[in-house]
This record gives C-alpha cells, sequence and structure tokens, in this order.
C-alpha cells in the first residue's frame, strides 16, 4: 500500500489482531498506509483507524504496529491520514536535505545525524565549532534554492545504476546488498540522497528554513536546531510578539534594545553588588547587637525578612541555631548541633516533605507554618541535647 501521498486520502485497512496495552490498544494491518515513526529520522502519521485516534505508528521486527486510543475490533475500517501533518513532515525533511546540502556547498561540512522533533529538527555536523559566517552563508544558500522552486523528483533506481548519480552521502553496502531498488531524492542539480521519507513536489513549497540554536556535542560535532515552512512563521511571530512586547515595556526601538538590555544587565550586576555589600553589613550588626532567644543556652535565631541577609548571619553568629524562611520551607545552619540530624528528627515528626542537610547546614521542604515548625525545632532541639 503506497503511504508517500501528500494528497487527502481515506484507506480502506483491514484489522486482523487487537491487543490491549497499558497506553492504549496496539493494532496490526493486513497492509498500512500510516508511515512509522523514527524511520529515516522523521516522525511518523497520525489519523484515524474507524472511531480511534493513532498515537503512534511503530515498526517492530519487521511489522507496523499501531497505538490508537480505543479499541475498534478486528476487520474492515476506513483509515485517514492527518495530511497537514504530513505536509509539516515533508516541509522539515525537504529542509533537512536542503540545509545538509547547504552546508556542504557552502564550507564542506557533512551531516552525520538527523532527527525531526515535533516542535524542531535537528543536523549534527561532523564539525566541532560552526561559525556565524559558515552558518551565514549556508542559511543564504539553502533560501535561494527554496525561492528557486526547484522540482524535487523522487526515482527508483536499480544498485547498479547508483553510479551514475552524485549521491551526497553513499549507500550503506548490505543495503545494496539486500535491496532490488533504492529511492532517491534529487533536488534538480543541487543535491541527490537516498530517502524513502516525505518530501514536498518542489523547494519553493519549503518555505523558509531558519536555524534557532547551535550547541556542541560529543567534542568533535555540532548540533543545528532548525525550522522550514509553518514552523519558521510560527517562530517568527513568536519572536514579534516578544520583541514587541519588550520595546514598549523598555520604551526603545528595536535597533535600541540590545543596548538597552545591556544597560539593564549593567545596572542589575550594579544593584546585585550592592544588595550583597548591604546584606553582610546588616547580619554583622545584627548578630552582634540582637538579644537572641537561648534554647538549652544555644541562641535561636529565627529569620524570616530578606534572604540575602539569611545567607550570611552564619558567618557572624556564635553557638546558635538559625532557621530562615525559604519559598517552600526553611533553611537551617548551626555551628553547635548537628543539622543533619536535626533534619532526621524533624523527619521522624513528619514535619518535612523534603530536602537534606550536611553538619552545618540544611535545606529542607515543610508546609507548616512557620510558628509551629519553630515550636517543633525547639522541641527537637532540647530532645537532642538531652540524648547527647
Amino acid at each position: 500500500m503506497e503511504v508517500k501521498s501528500m494528497e487527502f486520502k481515506e484507506f480502506e485497512v483491514e484489522v486482523v489482531d487487537e491487543k490491549q496495552m497499558d497506553e492504549g490498544f496496539v493494532l496490526k494491518l493486513k497492509e498500512t498506509p500510516f508511515y512509522p515513526d523514527g524511520k529515516g529520522g522523521q516522525l511518523g502519521d497520525r489519523g484515524t483507524i474507524g472511531n480511534a485516534r493513532v498515537l503512534k505508528v511503530i515498526e517492530e521486527n519487521g511489522e507496523t504496529l499501531h497505538l490508537v486510543d480505543k479499541s475498534v475490533g478486528t476487520g474492515k475500517h476506513i483509515a485517514k491520514i492527518d495530511t497537514a501533518r504530513r505536509k509539516d513532515i515533508a516541509q522539515q525533511h525537504t529542509g533537512q536535505h536542503i540545509l545538509s546540502a547547504a552546508f556542504v556547498g557552502t564550507s564542506n561540512i557533512p551531516t552525520v545525524g538527523f532527527h525531526m522533533g515535533e516542535e524542531y529538527s535537528t543536523i549534527d555536523l561532523d564539525v566541532p565549532v560552526l561559525t556565524d559566517e559558515a552558518l551565514r552563508a549556508t542559511l543564504e544558500l539553502a533560501n535561494e534554492i527554496v525561492r528557486s522552486c526547484i522540482d524535487v523528483e523522487i526515482l527508483e533506481v536499480k544498485p547498479e545504476e547508483l553510479d551514475h548519480y552524485h549521491l551526497r552521502k553513499s549507500v550503506d553496502e548490505k543495503i545494496l546488498e539486500s535491496t532490488k531498488s533504492i529511492r532517491l531524492i534529487k533536488i534538480g542539480d543541487f543535491d541527490v540522497s537516498a530517502c524513502g521519507g516525505f518530501h514536498v513536489e518542489n523547494t519553493g513549497m519549503v518555505g523558509t528554513i531558519s536555524v534557532i540554536k547551535t550547541e556542541k556535542i560529543k567534542k568533535t560535532q555540532t548540533r543545528v536546531y532548525f525550522l522550514a515552512g509553518k514552523r519558521t512563521e510560527r517562530h517568527l511571530q513568536k519572536l514579534n510578539d516578544i520583541v514587541g512586547k519588550l520595546t514598549t515595556s523598555l520604551t526603545c526601538s528595536i535597533d535600541e534594545l540590545t543596548s538597552r538590555a545591556e544597560t539593564l544587565l549593567e545596572e542589575l550586576k550594579t544593584a546585585r553588588s550592592l544588595t550583597k555589600k548591604l546584606s553582610e553589613k546588616l547580619a554583622q550588626k545584627i548578630a552582634v547587637s540582637e538579644e537572641f532567644e537561648k534554647v538549652d543556652n544555644i541562641a535561636f535565631v529565627f529569620w524570616q525578612e530578606e534572604p540575602e541577609v539569611a545567607a550570611f548571619l552564619p558567618k557572624y553568629l556564635k553557638n546558635y541555631f538559625l532557621v530562615s524562611k525559604t519559598e517552600d520551607g526553611f533553611m537551617l545552619a548551626s555551628d553547635t548541633l548537628n543539622c543533619s540530624k536535626i533534619v532526621e528528627m524533624l523527619k521522624s515528626a513528619g514535619a518535612v516533605r523534603g530536602g537534606g542537610a550536611g553538619q552545618r547546614r540544611g535545606q529542607i521542604v515543610s508546609d507548616l507554618p512557620p510558628e509551629k515548625f519553630i515550636e517543633l525545632v525547639k522541641k527537637v532541639i532540647k530532645d537532642e541535647s538531652t540524648t547527647t
């Protein structure tokens, strides 16, 4: 059954086996129009079989299995392919061929890996560092190929005929020995590659190709995150919305946005540095001037104000046990008691949901109100002093 068409079609399929699994129901068809997930690095088909939604298409031990959300029973059913998804897959896949060929054309950098995702796709390049100049030149060439609306041809050739084509990547010998026909995707004189996936009819249907991120992987390779077609359009709209909100909030133009952000970051850095210095001075003053409650001759300090001050208090307190309020619980510190032991005792009392502690400091998660938590901590300190 042909599964590569971009046109809307309904198929009559025959379900020959159905099994219930934790994720849904797995169907085996006599013949399937659905393309499997992950085959050739691309996404798989979605759609319906009868009144059930296809959640995943799995190729396993030479068989194609269909995970659906409800039982349909064995027998004949109408299957419908999500053609909008197929067209998106085709845009991304042809876009990948163009982008990979453009990297070879501009910088002689081969693609050694490809993965298509629901939100973005990636290619792995055999180069440890990808320069901005190489990326710009590649995108310029790739989108020029898109704008040229070159026909994308699908060719079926015999293995012995491959020498007639300048393939971007050679076909594995094991594949050549086990098949009578190789499917090639030919983009004019720009690129020829063996591929079994979905592709558009001409490069203009790919739409704009964009790169959203690059990162170094495996020390010797670079991963390129890219979009094509409607994915690029949605991404650009998102960026436009963000930039619009930022220019409004910062009362500046797009051209001024970078310098405005740099100025704000520098001001923030200065403010944080000043806050740190003032917090330490305040912590020192509090440690020297305050009269703290004694619990078994240990200064018991509860601080629920600025966390920046709490961070410096242990530096200036002596013979103390500090409890400071955090967003989801409490921070503990002491130069006298073992915080790890205190936390274990609090856990036994049911006062702690999570966290951990070393001997001098601890960070715990607790839903208890501060006053109840403090009361319990004081009791635990007294119990600890009694047992030691």
